[in-house]
């Protein structure tokens, strides 16, 4: 049974831990943290020294782009 990823809501949006975010996207933590640094995905940090949370939203932006990308290529061979 898959893990489910459990969210939190913070000034009207929904976060999810780098972990989450990475399983979610079927990469690793270090990907993500790149994503974040390149501006691709909203991040927060609620207490200083604290752990870092992912925009929900901004995953599912980027899971649709790939999905979208994927089908093209599939629909071009």
């Amino acid at each position: 049974m898959p893990k489910l990823m459990k969210k939190m809501s913070h000034k009207g949006a929904l976060w999810c831990s780098v972990s989450d975010a990475a399983r979610y996207l079927h990469t690793n933590a270090n990907k993500i943290r790149a994503l974040m640094g390149s501006g691709e995905l909203a991040y927060t940090q609620l207490r200083l020294n604290g752990n870092l949370y992912v925009s929900v939203g901004d995953l599912v932006k980027l899971q649709t782009q790939k999905m979208a990308a994927q089908r093209e290529a599939d629909s071009s061979k």
